[in-house]
């Protein structure tokens, strides 16, 4: 016989939600009956069809269901009548995925036992499901049931006889305390379980960016390698075939390759040094140096650019600059270069200036100094001064065409002088001219005396200066006055000569007069014999470009005793008037013969006489790069020695003496990174005082490949394709130290 509750049991279970399974644990029967009665009421249904129909009749309308009118939970009750079998219960209607929310648990069961001890051991395993300890008299007081059990929070109390409002109320509340208890579980699961997924796929892709970060970074360190190598070649030999005696029309041919290699060598060097900075792996050092130096140099390197453009180069240096200082020399000659060179790009007449100033008294302690780079070109339009610091950016995008250029030398320039701790700014005028600047704190690594305070042979030297170009000619004169000369100035060749003859007349005629190339009335070089036509004992000094060449007999004809190229560099200055002073000190009281003045080799040259005063070794395995290498420091004075790998170069240190060792990296049979580990391993096992100087020429120019150098043992770094001015530098500075 069928059971005719089954299709209602079924329909009851169907509805019954997980969170409503309560279990009874109590050894007499009738308690079960008792819990089943208050939680299942029979009578639901008929209650609620009455209650529906005292509603109706009180707002007179006809018998109706309310909506949403409220139907106590549904509850599925088991039974367990000794504790251990509770245990059981519970741990199967768990592994079932059915587990009990709430256990109403009687205390004294004998003969098992008791509720306190089940309660212990379900918790254990359960500690979530709610507990209500139903009891008429127990063993247990309630401190020692929380001692036992934990604090209040975690169970609830009911005596028997049960309250049917207080057992109904515990079941809604802790089955649903339960229900959100079970679903805040699974929700922080889930989040925890889609947070550790997406982790997971953050650290799968930052891996990823690593690597292809690491694979782009190798990419351009072979790449700058293999382009830097035939580069190195390509300028190279076109430094030396200019430095020769060419016919003009080979010798535009072999500029023209130059310039492209020059162009091709600075795209390749933004593009390098953007990736550095993109990837963090630029660094800025911290060494001492002399800021002159650095200006001046930059100068040298863009004046012939400028000259070519027929634009003057100006640079000026505040008198009351202190110039040993401590920072990163190479990034800052790196940002005036890109600023420089953009602004003789864009000036077709006019000059750009170069201004380093000292600022002084901040509120911050810091010693700050500021660099203005002002020109007189095309100017920026305002609506574009905004971006203008942006990657691949420039003011119009017409002047790709027209100029060419990444648009990163600005965008490096911003980040570079950021890692610096600096600012950069720009101030603009369209069709009138910009100017760039930017402040960065340099600590010094001097005492900060002005320079004219201190006692030099020349002051009070009365001075001439004639240049027609205004700014130029104030600087200079500036410079001059710092040095503590008494200095007057012309703008023309006529009003230096009514200048020259004024002063013969208050018996106080100059001692020099310095003479620029190109004059608004006349040239220079017609000029000088004029005055010498005058006669005159002052002593003449040529201003000339940086880029033209003019032997000594040719100045000399035209009365000069020297010649000293623009811009002017403060130092040759200073030794070419210390010389003009011994001279008009050894030939007073006698009158000079025009044409027979002490010729310009008198005067001490620009840099050292290196004749035979070093011996190199350069270890190259490119044939071209050798030759390149060993005639530029053969014009320097050096005897070169060459091999062409690394286990050459190991050999022959061993038994040679140099002065100065040049390594490639990348060779073959044993790398330059090797060989001068080796070296070095070798002189500490020797004792050896004084190591051997080694520094790297590689074509391999990314900040990793630098530090690869310094771990490996080479004392320096300089980067393919090799500049004449800077491998001069290099070996005067190492040379010097050996001395």
């Amino acid at each position: 016989m069928e059971d005719p509750t089954r299709d209602t049991r079924d329909r009851d279970k169907e509805a019954i939600a997980p969170h409503r399974n309560i279990l009874i644990v109590d050894d007499l029967p009738s308690i079960h009956d008792c819990f089943r009665s208050i939680l299942i009421p029979d009578d639901f249904e008929e209650k609620g069809e009455e209650l529906d129909a005292m509603l109706n009749k009180i707002v007179g309308e006809e018998p109706k269901r309310p909506r949403n009118r409220f139907r106590p939970p549904v509850y599925r009750i088991e039974s367990a009548f000794q504790g251990e079998e509770a245990i059981a219960m519970v741990d199967r209607a768990a592994e079932q995925g059915n587990p009990f929310s709430l256990i109403f648990m009687d205390v004294r069961m004998p003969p098992g036992m008791d509720g306190i001890q089940t309660i212990q051991e379900i918790w254990k395993k359960h500690p979530a499901i709610g507990m209500v300890i139903c009891t008429a008299f127990s063993d247990y007081s309630w401190e020692e049931i929380q001692e036992i059990l934990g604090g209040p929070g975690r169970l609830m109390f009911l005596r028997k006889p049960f309250d049917k409002v207080a057992v109904q109320q515990m079941a809604m509340t802790l089955t649903t305390r339960w229900k959100l208890a079970r679903e805040a579980a699974f929700n922080t699961e889930r989040l925890e379980a889609l947070v550790e997924e997406r982790t997971k796929e953050l650290v799968k892709a930052k891996h990823q960016a690593e690597e292809a970060n690491q694979a782009k970074t190798e990419f351009l360190a072979n790449m700058s390698h293999e382009i830097r190598t035939p580069m190195n070649g390509v300028i190279g030999m076109a430094a030396l075939l200019l430095d020769s005696n060419l016919p003009p029309e080979q010798r535009d041919y072999v500029d023209a390759i130059n310039n492209s290699g020059q162009a091709l060598l600075t795209i390749l060097n933004e593009v390098l040094d953007f990736s550095k900075i993109e990837a963090g792996k630029l660094r800025i050092e911290q060494i001492p140096f002399d800021l002159r130096t650095v200006v001046e140099d930059l100068g040298d390197l863009s004046a012939t650019r400028a000259e070519e453009k027929k634009i003057k180069l100006i640079v000026r240096i505040d008198p009351d600059t202190p110039t040993r200082v401590e920072g990163d020399p190479g990034r800052i000659r790196q940002v005036l270069a890109n600023l420089v060179s953009n602004a003789i790009k864009f000036t077709m007449s006019g000059y750009v200036k170069i201004d380093v100033a000292w600022e002084t008294g901040n509120e911050d302690g810091l010693d700050w100094f500021r660099f203005d780079i002002e020109d007189t070109g095309r100017g920026i339009p305002a609506d574009k001064l905004d971006a203008i610091f942006e990657k691949f950016t420039q003011a119009d995008s017409s002047t790709t065409r027209e100029y060419g250029g990444t648009g990163l030398g600005l965008s490096i320039s911003a980040q570079l002088v950021d890692l610096m701790n600096g600012t950069l700014g720009v101030e603009s005028v369209e069709h009138e001219g910009s100017r760039f600047w930017f402040r960065i704190p340099l600590p010094l690594n001097e005492n900060p005396a002005p320079p004219a305070k201190r006692k030099t042979p020349i002051q009070g030297m009365r001075i001439l200066v004639v240049d027609s170009h205004v700014p130029r000619r104030e600087v200079l004169s500036e410079t001059l006055t710092s040095m503590g000369l008494l200095v007057t100035e012309a703008a023309t060749g006529q009003l230096a000569m009514d200048a020259i003859a004024g002063a013969r007349n208050t018996d106080r005629e100059f001692e020099a007069i310095l003479i620029d190339q190109e004059l608004s009335d006349m040239p220079g070089l017609i000029l000088g014999p004029k005055i010498r036509a005058m006669g005159t004992k002052a002593r003449l000094l040529y201003l000339m470009p940086f880029a033209q060449h003019l032997t000594p007999k040719r100045t000399m004809e035209s009365g000069f005793e020297a010649s000293l190229t623009q811009p002017i560099r403060r130092r040759p200055l200073q030794r070419a008037l210390e010389q003009v002073a011994k001279l008009s000190q050894r030939s007073s009281g006698s009158t000079s013969t025009p044409g027979h003045q002490t010729p310009s080799s008198s005067l001490p040259p620009d840099s050292a006489d290196l004749e035979n005063r070093g011996r190199v070794l350069i270890a190259e395995d490119n044939l071209v790069n050798q030759r390149i290498a060993v005639r530029m420091l053969q014009k320097l004075g050096m005897e070169v020695v060459t091999v062409p790998n690394g286990v050459r170069a190991l050999e022959i240190t061993a038994t040679e003496d140099f002065d100065l060792v040049f390594m490639d990296i990348q060779m073959p049979e044993m790398d330059g990174l090797e060989a001068t580990r080796r070296i070095r391993q070798r002189e500490k096992e020797q004792g050896r005082e004084r190591r051997q100087t080694i520094l790297a020429m590689t074509a391999n120019a990314m900040q990793w490949n630098e530090d690869a150098c310094e771990e490996a043992g080479m004392d320096g770094f300089i980067a393919k394709p090799v500049h004449f001015e800077l491998l001069r530098r290099t070996v005067e500075s190492w040379l010097a130290r050996h001395v």
